[in-house]
């Protein structure tokens, strides 16, 4: 987005499709860009800050010749780690290159856009993009309960054991060596953990081509093509799985060095995506009719590869129900083998959106329908499973369907304008990828959405208020669910059997009491009704829809104060808040959730569009995160396998610590 040199940023509500694009089952957010200016000038900026974060972003427009505009942008992004991961122990056999701080960045990114225009009713945009990011995944703490243990020669334990006196050795040092709870804030892992960087490679190409053919026809082709290259890694540390391989009391007679347990699950994955897409619009007048119609056609192929490991042994020390973890690169002869899944998608649409404006009430009165037909077809083939070459084609997803859209719009004064509008979208249903266990498939997710509202600009547009209602009623509902309780990282999508309705308001009230003060608070009201339990295999559990807070608040204030030198002096400040929500929507017995409601305070205060020959000056000093507040921005319970029972507890990812920076900026 930064490259992009955003224009604008438009937020559409509910489904869409009839008038652009994909089908959107919630909404679409659109980033439109700058476009080059054919004039030579650009910026500069340059950021430092705390944990050594270092930003430089350029823009470039170049003077136009031969009617080519061209325009160049550029990004360096880094900083260190804001978790230490432990130091290397003489015990420990990790690699220096393989122990990197906890979400540590480094991201170089580069992008070019032409645009042609060799006569007033032509022009050709093309503009490419290529971003290489290198990161390392965030810290998962633990929270509650400690490590529940697993022992994997002994699962009969949890049943009518076979051999009760092994499982009373078990049950006697069930927690030994295991992690325990984690309060927020922590500043280093609880062990040396085997964290090598990530890497996400992308690319992008965009041509469109516009053609005036007349004053009331607009032609449109809108091509794409985008590519991602990903190899990740996701360590979660001593947070999740302990695998207790022998009687912990004894551990069987076992020498010295021997393996007891196995910890630090690490969950890998390659993707190879690629994807191309072709759009065709006619936008036009006839009459009282405004009219938009199309063809979008998208093809995307994928290699997903997926597996597990882990990384700490626990070894015996000479004493009988004593352990030591030793830390080690990654290997993975107890975990889930290699899965690799080729896939591909193929996307045709035809739609079209048509406003009518009827002869009465001085043309205020606007009346839209649109249709749009889609056809979506995705195939899964598995060629490995558990380590082993596979030959399995899942059910192939085909479906076609029709969806429309009404909206009823209403000018009441140049200033205050009222609408209504009914909608229905749907997304694609698929294959579990991430499921270690089985090839299961999942269906469609339908909505059906119904919103009204008002936009204004009162009091001499000093005060913009819009608000929004909205009711959506979702069937198929899609949610994952964890399947395996020795495995966190196995997950499963799937539907649920009656529909979620989702009901709710967004409000948007921005206020200028005083020349130069501008202050805005946005509030959102989500409730929703669904079913009260979800089941799989292992059992039945209440039901939590994830990521869906009740209330969301943002309080944003700007004082600009003109100094006689020409320079502004710019006073910022940002609040937003989000209440309770989870991530995984399973509740287990004896298993609560982490606390995740957001509260961040951002500040930044500096002396801009100062002159200095014929560029512009501003220096920036901010601090985000001002009240170092230690939110959950993610996190999961986990349901482990345990004789001693439940463990209460789970995992949660705190947010990104306080940080204090400067920021230079020069216009030319």
């Amino acid at each position: 987005m930064e490259l992009s040199d955003l224009e604008r940023i438009e937020v559409l509500r509910g489904p869409q499709g009839t008038l652009f694009g994909r089908n959107a089952e919630g909404g679409a957010v659109q980033f439109v860009s700058k476009r080059p200016t054919g004039q030579f000038g650009g910026f500069i900026d340059g950021q430092l800050g705390d944990y050594n974060a270092r930003r430089g972003l350029f823009q470039l427009n170049l003077p136009e010749f031969a009617h080519l505009s061209i325009k160049i942008g550029g990004l360096i992004d880094s900083h260190d780690g804001y978790i230490r991961n432990a130091p290397i122990r003489s015990t420990d056999l990790l690699s220096p290159q393989n122990h990197v701080d906890f979400d540590h960045k480094d991201q170089k990114a580069f992008r070019v856009a032409a645009l042609w225009r060799p006569t007033s009713s032509f022009s050709a945009y093309y503009a490419y993009e290529w971003s290489d990011l290198r990161f390392t995944n965030m810290y998962q703490e633990r929270f509650r309960g400690r490590v529940g243990v697993t022992p994997i020669f002994a699962l009969d334990c949890l049943g009518a054991p076979t051999d009760p006196a092994f499982c009373n050795a078990i049950a006697a040092n069930a927690y030994t060596g295991t992690q325990r709870p984690e309060p927020p804030g922590v500043t280093q892992s609880a062990l040396p953990t085997y964290n090598p960087d990530s890497e996400d490679k992308v690319q992008g190409h965009t041509l469109i081509l516009d053609y005036q053919a007349s004053s009331n026809l607009e032609l449109k082709s809108i091509t794409g093509y985008r590519q991602l290259d990903d190899s990740s890694l996701n360590s979660l540390d001593t947070s999740t799985v302990f695998l207790q391989l022998v009687p912990s009391s004894a551990w069987n007679g076992l020498p010295v060095g021997t393996a007891a347990a196995l910890a630090g699950p690490v969950a890998n994955a390659g993707v190879r995506q690629r994807q191309v897409s072709e759009e065709l619009q006619a936008i036009g007048t006839i009459g009282r009719f405004q009219v938009t119609g199309g063809f979008f056609y998208y093809h995307e192929s994928l290699v997903d590869i997926r597996y597990n490991g882990f990384e700490y042994s626990y070894v015996t020390n000479g004493s009988s129900t004593s352990l030591t973890p030793i830390s080690l690169n990654e290997f993975y002869p107890f975990g889930p083998g290699r899965q690799q899944y080729n896939a591909h998608a193929d996307s045709y649409a035809v739609y079209g959106q048509a406003t009518y404006t009827p002869p009465i009430l001085d043309d205020r009165l606007k009346l839209t329908l649109g249709l749009r037909y889609t056809n979506d077809k995705k195939v899964f083939h598995r060629v490995f499973f558990n380590d082993a070459p596979d030959n399995t084609l899942a059910p192939i997803f085909k479906r076609g369907r029709v969806d429309p859209a009404f909206i009823v719009s209403f000018q009441a004064t140049p200033t205050f304008n009222l609408y209504a509008k009914y909608s229905s979208a749907y997304r694609a249903g698929g294959v579990g990828v991430r499921n270690t266990l089985a090839l299961n498939t999942y269906g469609e997710e339908e909505n059906s959405s119904l919103e009204a509202g008002f936009k204004s600009d009162l009091f001499e547009r000093r005060v913009r208020w819009n608000l929004d209602v909205f009711y959506s009623r979702v069937k198929g509902y899609q949610t994952s669910e964890g399947n395996d309780p020795t495995n966190p990282a196995s997950t499963d999508t799937v539907n649920l059997p009656k529909p979620v309705k989702f009901y709710g308001v967004e409000t948007e009230l921005t206020w200028v009491p005083i020349d130069n003060l501008t202050l805005s608070a946005d509030y959102a009201y989500l409730g929703f009704q669904a079913p009260a339990t979800i089941s799989d295999a292992l059992g039945t559990y209440p039901l939590h829809l994830p990521n869906a807070p009740h209330h969301q608040l943002a309080l944003n204030g700007d004082y600009v104060v003109p100094l006689s030198i020409g320079a502004d002096v710019l006073i910022h400040l940002d609040y937003s808040l989000t209440s309770d929500y989870v991530s995984n929507p399973v509740e287990f017995p004896g298993v609560s959730f982490p606390n995740q409601s957001q509260h961040t305070l951002n500040i930044r205060v500096g002396l801009e569009h100062l002159k200095v020959g014929p560029a512009g000056f501003s220096i920036y000093g901010f601090a985000k995160n001002l009240l170092d507040s230690h939110d959950y921005g993610y996190g999961y319970n986990i349901r482990e396998v345990d004789p001693n029972g439940p463990t209460n507890g789970g995992v949660g990812v705190v947010n990104a610590p306080r940080i204090f920076g400067v920021e230079t900026r020069v216009d030319f």
